[in-house]
């Protein structure tokens, strides 16, 4: 039976290698992208489990690509967990509202 994929969409190496690190020790492969657009286009064309996905990456905003991932039919059933060093108060509920299943500070 294949192993369940995550993508972690990140830019920076030592939270990808953290997050890789614990969800390889829970037997999951792992797949990483640290571009917004590389994040919805992998998303579209591979089959993932879940997504972490940062706020701030180059190519876009992690809030731009909920947004495209939640409205597709392809994607809109994925979890997105947000990781993010944003202080940004409102965050949590925009993420929350746009169909996030966690915010992670």
């Amino acid at each position: 039976m294949p192993k369940e994929t995550i993508l972690i969409a990140d830019d920076d190496r030592i939270t990808v290698q953290i997050l890789s690190n614990c969800l390889r020790g829970l037997g999951y492969e792992i797949s990483v992208t640290a571009d917004a657009m590389q994040a919805v286009m992998y998303s579209m064309r591979n089959p993932v489990s879940a997504i972490f996905l940062d706020i701030k990456m180059p190519g876009g905003t992690g809030v731009d690509v909920l947004k495209r991932l939640k409205s597709s039919k392809k994607t809109s059933h994925l979890p997105v967990i947000i990781i993010t060093g944003s202080n940004d108060p409102n965050l949590p509920k925009i993420v929350k509202d746009l169909g996030a299943e966690e915010f992670i500070p």
